[in-house]
């Protein structure tokens, strides 16, 4: 069976330009405290790491990653907090989130392998673990943090609190791969897994006990820590606005001038997608654009498809695009 969900006819602006101006913002950190002492004597240690970490990142030294990550050890019993006001979780979920932004920077984290850290015994890998993900570990390129982004492109946005900070992971496809945009965007959620004895003993002595793990929130819903299960953090939404940020698209273009090359596509015909690797199995459902659009016409209802509780475990959502200017027997045999 194959679902095929079809639009007649776009909508678009007078000039055939639309211009998606979405806000991406950075997220919010935890601010340093540099002269009221913690109330809480377990903070003590995380607080003064957590400065030292912020005031070497703010001197550009790549040192910082190593202080953060330390932070990160020490506070990710913070998890188990229901409050995500707490003190010690938000430098537990701050210190993950400047792992990925000073990890990438100063290129001390390889998304498909693991992050890089100079501990008294020398530089150590700490791997990352995926967990539910039908992707190979190579579409993993480039991790970005969620913040409190704004969109009008989308009416929800998805987002569920719980461990770990959620991620837009960006990358390719492997060389060669049929039907698969060569742009990628899907969520994930980051989280430090500490065993306890690397807790109580240091990150120094037992750092074997430390890794991160990187979820798929479509497909994971909850963690075990301590023995208790936990909610997983997710915002489903994220990849989608972030993929049509400021985004300009002249759908005109595709309707008086077919036969020009798509700057997306790279082509004159019609492409066929799917937005996940192909799972033998589920029943495709295409969407295919009509008139003065373009695939990101469905951004909607993708981003509602996809939340829907069961929906990725029956279906897989696949996109047509083409230049609509085309005659709609060229593009429907494209199609087929």
């Amino acid at each position: 069976m194959i679902i095929l969900l079809v639009q007649v006819v776009g909508l678009t602006c007078a000039s055939g330009c639309v211009f998606n101006r979405n806000k991406w913002p950075a997220p919010a950190l935890a601010d340093p405290i540099y002269r009221a002492t913690p109330t809480c004597d377990a903070l003590v240690d995380a607080e003064q790491l957590y400065k030292q970490a912020v005031d070497l990142q703010r001197q550009n030294c790549g040192s910082c990653v190593d202080l953060f990550f330390e932070v990160a050890v020490l506070t990710s019993h913070a998890e188990n907090c229901s409050s995500k006001n707490s003190r010690t979780r938000q430098l537990h979920d701050s210190a993950l989130q400047q792992i990925v932004i000073a990890g990438e920077k100063y290129h001390r984290l390889d998304p498909a392998k693991g992050l890089i850290v100079y501990l008294n015994d020398g530089e150590q890998l700490i791997p990352i673990r995926f967990r539910g993900f039908v992707r190979d570990a190579k579409e993993f390129q480039r991790f970005v943090p969620v913040g409190d982004y704004k969109t009008k492109s989308l009416s929800n946005y998805h987002r569920c609190p719980g461990v770990g900070v959620p991620l837009v992971v960006t990358g390719r496809p492997a060389c060669g791969e049929l039907f698969r945009s060569q742009q990628l965007s899907f969520a994930a959620t980051l989280r430090m897994n500490v065993q306890p004895l690397a807790y109580h003993y240091g990150v120094d002595q037992t750092p074997g006990d430390i890794q991160l793990e990187l979820y798929d929130p479509l497909r994971v819903d909850s963690v075990v820590a301590d023995q208790r299960r936990l909610p997983l953090a997710k915002d489903l939404a994220a990849p989608i606005a972030y993929r049509i940020r400021n985004r300009r698209s002249n759908v005109l273009s595709g309707f008086i001038r077919p036969g020009a090359v798509s700057p997306d596509s790279g082509s004159t015909e019609g492409n066929l997608y799917t937005l996940e690797p192909y799972q033998a199995g589920k029943i495709p459902v295409i969407l295919i654009h009509g008139l003065l659009a373009d695939r990101f016409t469905w951004a909607e209802m993708a981003n509602e498809l996809i939340a829907r509780p069961g929906f990725v475990d029956r279906f897989q959502l696949w996109v047509f695009e083409y230049p609509s200017g085309r005659p709609f027997l060229e593009s429907a045999a494209d199609l087929r």
